[in-house]
């Protein structure tokens, strides 16, 4: 499965502030068998440690989040764990959701089904219960460009896309014909998050600049 969406025109190629490494490049020794694959990017990683995703072979350096970010980041995870199933468990990124041999992205919260992996592992293949993305000043059109229609095209049901600069909460859910998602809510500064699915969980959008 091949992910067509193109990137918005008033986006960059690559998110601004990360870097896609070209041969040559000092930075990464890029394997000349074709395109990049996920095993690829696994010693990548190990090598200079930085977080990668991975678009279709091509391999975008994300830049590190902002305070603002982790904030929302931790609020958040504080919230998930006191609400979410006890079927399910929560992670934050770096854990990798792989939709393909040669595209992964690191959602920046992710619930998932305890015991469908090994505790080593970092990575999952299905689509996880519900995924979340907190945007940042150098990924935002990105994340709803980007990774917006490739969740959906890849089978995410539930989606959030999270705003600590608003502070705002987008709720969405994969429409019937599986290839976008629609709004289920809207959630701004002074509002109260109230949802039902993919888990009953109700807090306050303020709480996710932690103060």
């Amino acid at each position: 499965m091949a992910i067509t969406h193109d990137i918005p025109a008033e986006t960059p190629p690559a998110p601004s502030g990360a870097v896609v490494p070209r041969p040559g490049r000092a930075l990464l020794d890029i394997p000349s068998h074709g395109l990049i694959t996920c095993d690829d990017v696994e010693g990548f990683a190990d090598e200079i440690g930085h977080r990668f995703e991975l678009l279709e072979g091509t391999l975008i350096v994300m830049a590190p989040p902002n305070a603002g970010h982790q904030i929302a980041q931790m609020e958040l995870i504080r919230v998930l764990l006191s609400s979410v199933p006890s079927t399910h468990r929560v992670l934050a990124a770096p854990f990798d959701w792989r939709l393909s041999a040669h595209t992964k992205f690191e959602p920046d919260i992710v619930v998932i089904p305890k015991g469908v992996i090994p505790r080593r592992q970092n990575f999952v293949t299905d689509p996880p219960l519900l995924a979340i993305e907190i945007l940042s000043p150098s990924t935002k059109y990105y994340d709803r460009g980007v990774k917006r229609p490739a969740y959906a095209e890849y089978g995410l049901t539930h989606f959030w896309i999270v705003d600590p600069e608003a502070p705002s909460l987008l709720a969405l859910r994969r429409n019937a014909a599986g290839d976008e998602f629609d709004v289920v809510a809207n959630f701004g500064p002074a509002e109260q998050v109230a949802l039902a699915e993919p888990f009953p969980v109700e807090f306050a959008v303020a709480d996710l600049l932690g103060e």
